[in-house]
């Protein structure tokens, strides 16, 4: 299997889908996966992350053919290590609200009830809705990735004046990310996606 596209048959193939069920899955079209099959175009890194969730593959195997088809995390091998996470999110929510912070308490709760609704589905087809998520979930890992940059931006001891450029291009790059994917966000509430 020289091609992304033949993996990707061997994955639909694997389970016994046709090419609509399989899409359907991924919230895509039966003509698209074929169209990626027989390679006339390329999947997007977003349509191969939902494969790699979906059907248990190792990324690296489905871009590259490198390393294991399988992915422990990936194929429930591994819920344990997804429950676990789950909880640790709690534990870290019940930290935060504990604080004697009333100001910090009112602005937590607001920040979680912001996320919560983030999460709903607000009348969304469900294939529209996993387009959704995966969108709000590149744009918490593009906000999470900006504020892991600012403090060497905001450090008043930083004399290395080309570590804050950097630093200033990088989170301008992820700014830029951050913004196209709140746009893809309007655009499949919009029907455009």
């Amino acid at each position: 299997m020289n091609c992304i596209g033949e993996r990707i048959r061997a994955i639909r193939k694997d389970a016994n889908l046709a090419q609509k069920e399989f899409g359907a899955r991924l919230a895509i079209t039966q003509s698209h996966i074929s169209g990626i099959e027989l390679g006339k175009f390329a999947p997007s890194d977003s349509l191969l992350r939902l494969i790699c969730l979906e059907y248990g593959v190792n990324e690296g195997w489905l871009k590259n053919g490198i390393g294991d088809k399988t992915d422990p995390f990936y194929n429930g091998e591994n819920e344990n290590d997804i429950e676990d996470t789950f909880l640790i999110a709690i534990e870290g929510i019940k930290e935060l609200l504990a604080t004697k912070s009333n100001v910090k308490r009112v602005y937590y709760s607001s920040l979680l009830q912001t996320c919560i609704i983030l999460l709903m589905n607000n009348g969304l087809e469900e294939d529209k809705y996993i387009l959704y998520l995966d969108e709000l979930c590149g744009m918490f890992a593009d906000f999470e990735r900006i504020r892991s940059f600012l403090p060497t931006i905001l450090r008043n001891d930083n004399n290395d004046k080309s570590e804050t450029k950097n630093a200033t291009t990088t989170i301008e790059q992820y700014a830029k990310m951050l913004a196209e994917s709140f746009y893809s966000v309007v655009k499949i509430y919009k029907g455009e996606s």
